[in-house]
């Protein structure tokens, strides 16, 4: 038996699922991947505080809507890791060498801690992280990789899967994640 492929998401991923733009289409198959036990997803818990950021900076939500997400992130139950001292060191030791945030690097260094992969959607980043074999941006695991993601559509025929018109995702019928 194949293993679930695990990944850690960044908030450029995560918006996605919130506000239509570039990429929405296969941020939302990651995050119906997850609710059919497909694959793993961790979260570090600076995703609560970039999240909301993204959502009212970038995606210009109003403040209702930016709980709403912020709720339907939380129900999704998708685990949130807190701050370790080792993690912390590792994200330090990136931001200095890879020249990026530490905020960047902390995504970054969690995925290499616990082995998952790191998918984010940040081109400017990906320039400086493009070494690291455990870093991939959006496109290229949706477009590459067969084993894990798959592009725009399959999800959508085999689930019911639909997006209205702000470009987040609805499901017909009820799938849970187990």
């Amino acid at each position: 038996m194949e293993r679930k492929r695990k990944y850690v998401l960044d908030a450029s991923i995560v918006a996605k699922w919130y506000a239509k733009e570039e990429g929405t289409d296969k941020a939302l198959e990651v995050r119906e991947q997850y609710f059919l036990d497909i694959i793993d997803i961790i979260l570090p818990d600076l995703i609560l505080y970039e999240l909301p950021n993204a959502l009212k900076y970038g995606a210009k939500l109003t403040q209702e809507e930016i709980l709403d997400a912020l709720e339907s992130l939380l129900d999704l139950q998708i685990p949130i890791i807190m701050p370790q001292t080792s993690t912390a060191r590792i994200a330090l030791q990136i931001s200095f060498d890879k020249g990026i945030s530490y905020y960047d690097a902390y995504y970054v260094a969690v995925a290499k801690e616990i082995g998952f992969e790191f998918i984010h959607a940040d081109k400017k980043l990906q320039v400086r992280v493009k070494d690291l074999g455990y870093v991939k941006m959006l496109n290229e695991i949706c477009d590459s990789d067969s084993r894990g993601l798959y592009c725009p559509g399959f999800l959508a025929q085999m689930t019911g899967l639909t997006q209205n018109s702000t470009g987040t995702a609805n499901l017909r019928g009820k799938i849970k994640k187990k």
